[in-house]
């Protein structure tokens, strides 16, 4: 009895006609061609669980899982009717029952000014969703797609002063920041409380701030024991780092930038699925992204498939 647990960012999914980003909007055809194309990925991953980024129709995301045995979930937040042409959203697809109805996060715990810029909420909402991994196991997912920190101006701002373009990358560091911080208070408080699982296009490598930020750090050891005890409940963990040495591992990137390959999309687990808790409720068993796809122009990848490669976790009992 095994679970698979995926992330797959579907590069702008939309209906035919769609206009978004300023893109030139596929015709029929394209969008019937990318569907048969990111069904054929689909079908290759064979996960269970499947978070889902860049969504701008829902009914294009039905239209993809149609005959592949998957609910599909890609809720608006609270009040919002209508699909925003300027951003996308996250999505859930699953084979396993949910437990409980799905919860879109959207405001952030307290308002915040970031160099000038007022942040009150996730920039792209994040989804929790509860699943039953198998009958004795549930599980609490989060499925989120985090911004690339691209320069972010306010107001006026003289865009032909390089110290104004140099405080609206520091800015954007900030906010996304802000934002990592405000999502690891979340996933850390339910990986206190039980099993749970973040997966997404998190824009960020290993080893990078962000990353290490989400999985949290070994507590000082002048801490008193319980709050050690909530700190190592909080922390998430790489199963990259947990998969078994031979065979385990079949990972290579899910990404290029500028011709350069990364890994910037990312499963990762709480110490329910590590070998050394008492708490242990299921081991990583292998880890492999589907990347054989990608090359070539970014722009024609995402149009005709994904410009991203799947990351697909396999979770077995104790």
């Amino acid at each position: 009895m095994t679970a698979r647990l995926a992330t797959f960012n579907l590069a702008n999914l939309a209906r035919p006609g769609a206009e978004f980003y300023g893109i030139e909007p596929r015709s029929e055809p394209e969008v019937a061609s990318k569907r048969a194309a990111l069904q054929d990925i689909l079908r290759r991953m064979n996960a269970d669980v499947v978070g889902v980024q860049e969504i701008f129709h829902e009914e294009a995301l039905t239209d993809l899982v149609e005959g592949l045995g998957y609910a599909a979930h890609c809720p608006l937040p609270e009040g919002v009717t209508e699909p925003d042409a300027r951003s996308p959203r996250v999505g859930l697809l699953t084979r396993l029952p949910l437990v409980e109805a799905l919860r879109l996060h959207r405001d952030l715990p307290e308002p915040r000014d970031v160099l000038g810029a007022p942040l009150v909420e996730f920039r792209r909402p994040v989804l929790e969703a509860r699943v039953a991994l198998w009958p004795d196991l549930e599980v609490t997912v989060f499925v989120v797609h985090l911004k690339s920190p691209r320069p972010h101006f306010v107001g006026d701002e003289d865009l032909a002063d390089p110290a104004v373009w140099a405080l609206a990358e520091a800015r954007a560091h900030a906010m996304r920041g802000v934002e990592v911080a405000a999502l690891k208070a979340l996933v850390g408080a339910s990986a206190q409380r039980g099993p749970t699982v973040l997966m997404g296009d998190l824009n960020a490598q290993a080893f990078s701030p962000t990353l290490n930020a989400l999985l949290g750090r070994r507590p000082p050891d002048d801490l008193a024991d319980d709050v050690r005890a909530r700190f190592e409940a909080a922390r998430l963990y790489d199963p990259r780092r947990l998969a078994p040495g031979e065979g385990g591992v079949a990972f290579g990137e899910t990404y290029f930038y500028a011709g350069r390959p990364e890994v910037i999309d990312h499963v990762l687990v709480s110490h329910h699925f590590t070998p050394w808790t008492q708490a242990r409720v299921g081991r990583v068993m292998a880890v492999r992204s589907l990347s054989d796809h990608l090359g070539g122009d970014r722009g024609m990848l995402s149009r005709l498939a994904s410009d991203h490669a799947p990351a697909v976790v396999t979770i077995a009992p104790p």
